[in-house]
């Protein structure tokens, strides 16, 4: 199976407390070990190194954490089935 990685560069936060990695686009290692990067946005030059640098992360949601398992529930928010018969209430969202 493939290894998927978030690229991602380091920029300094506006307050200069430290730095926060923006997103640049995705990487995926074939089955010999390379790696291909597809890169949505360059990253930019580091004014104190004259360098860019990239990171390659295991990929994350989009609230920074890693996607937890699917898990199974026990009869709860089950979708209601309407009984033959029965009309569906006009107020009812459908989704």
């Amino acid at each position: 199976m493939k290894r998927r990685f978030d690229v991602t560069t380091p920029r300094p936060k506006h307050d200069g407390s430290g730095v926060w990695w923006m997103k640049l686009g995705s990487a995926v290692e074939n089955d010999k070990g390379q790696i291909t990067v597809f890169l949505e946005a360059l990253p930019l030059i580091s004014a104190e190194t004259g360098k860019a640098q990239l990171n390659l992360f295991e990929p994350r949601d989009q609230y920074g954490a890693q996607p937890d398992p699917p898990t199974q529930t026990k009869g709860k928010n089950k979708p209601k089935t309407k009984k033959e018969g029965e009309e569906e209430s006009a107020d009812e969202i459908p989704f």
